[in-house]
């Protein structure tokens, strides 16, 4: 197999700017255009299929890997069709021998995300009559998968095989207290920062999903208090469930209170310095459903920013000596906090499948995507 280098492929992603899908307004959604400069309808209907259950930054994820895939075939010069289990074997190999955009080699994380994308969209193609024998569960599919109860589909190829653990290593709970210390720049937003840290390393939560969350999701003061004394969790409903999920969220009666108290104090407080910065513009200010508001924009703060956040308090936790760089702390980390504990604990209650359990309430949809949590469980110094 030749070296892929997409910086030559032809095709290339442009992104909608105002298109109306299924009558939403939708911006961000990808189309490929082909060599031809003709968009390429096959991955157009994919991602529309996609967007029914998914957000659209994932679609453009997806996109992104798909691109990915075409750029290979055209290197290579073959149809996709015509690719089987020994090609796509060679193309991880391929992928893994790339430098991406910080001058590192990619991960096997990262292959197996391109390789989980693609071959999904080999099923896809099987399922709408483009190919026949390509890609399915029998022993004549040129591309042999697997199939599970949920429709969800598995291949070898989508398993990380890194002997190396230490970039996905949980982040204890100390090193995240260390770095929450550090997030709490000012004062009025020390609340909101602790806040945010906690609905993702206490209730597993993403870091879209906190942001997304709404003051019409949250649970009423008076049903917080109630399940506080009854010793009992509230459910939350998210509005960006990853896979476009509405399973409920059991959230501790205790941190919705302690969301009230936010909403109630801080959040208001920055309310009345946006409406009264606006009113002296003369201009509308329309207060956001989001519970938790950027002090620069007045805006629901965004996944990016929160993002940015637990990056800049980890560098300032490493500049003050606190922390290793090898402590590392991100946002994804506070969730893989929360799942580590969650199998820990349901191995000490000896619970009959931890992992079965451990995978409802990390709402994932496979069993797989729990080896990074049931890789720790056993670390002596996880905590």
């Amino acid at each position: 197999m030749s070296r892929c280098c997409l910086g030559l492929s032809m095709a290339h992603i442009r992104y909608t700017h105002s298109a109306m899908i299924d009558g939403v307004p939708t911006k961000g959604f990808p189309v490929i255009i082909s060599q031809a400069h003709e968009i390429d309808g096959r991955t157009l209907k994919y991602f529309f299929g996609l967007l029914r259950t998914r957000r659209v930054s994932s679609v453009r994820t997806c996109a992104s890997h798909l691109l990915d895939l075409i750029g290979q075939l055209e290197v290579d010069q073959r149809a996709l069709e015509s690719l089987d289990e020994a090609w796509f074997t060679a193309y991880k190999k391929a992928i893994l021998g790339r430098l991406n955009g910080r001058g590192r080699f990619n991960s096997e994380n990262y292959a197996c995300q391109v390789l989980r994308s693609v071959i999904s969209y080999c099923h896809w193609i099987e399922q709408q009559g483009y190919a026949r024998l390509f890609c399915g569960t029998s022993d004549l599919h040129a591309i042999q998968i697997s199939q599970r109860l949920d429709d969800s589909i598995s291949h070898p190829l989508f398993r990380d095989r890194s002997t190396d653990k230490r970039s996905s290593k949980a982040p204890r709970s100390e090193w995240i207290e260390t770095v929450k210390a550090h997030a709490r720049v000012t004062d009025d937003a020390s609340l909101k920062t602790d806040l945010m840290f906690d609905w993702c390393s206490s209730a597993g939560t993403r870091a879209q999903e906190i942001c997304s969350l709404t003051l019409p999701r949250l649970p009423s003061r008076t049903a917080a208090e109630a399940a506080a004394a009854g010793g009992y969790n509230l459910q939350v409903e998210l509005d960006e469930a990853k896979g476009g999920s509405k399973a409920p969220l059991p959230v501790s009666a205790v941190l919705v209170l302690r969301t009230w108290d936010y909403v109630l104090h801080q959040r208001c407080l920055l309310l009345a310095k946006f409406k009264k910065a606006t009113r002296a513009k003369r201009e509308p200010y329309v207060e956001p459903l989001e519970i938790f508001i950027s002090a620069t924009t007045g805006r629901g703060m965004s996944a990016r920013a929160f993002s940015n956040t637990v990056r800049r308090a980890f560098l300032r936790a490493v500049a003050a000596n606190e922390l290793q760089e090898e402590q590392r702390v991100w946002t994804h980390g506070l969730r893989h906090n929360y799942g580590t504990r969650l199998i820990r604990r349901l191995d000490e209650q000896g619970a009959r499948e931890p992992e079965r359990i451990a995978q409802v309430g990390t709402r994932h949809r496979s069993k797989e995507s729990l080896e990074i949590y049931t890789y720790e469980r056993f670390s002596g110094d996880f905590s």
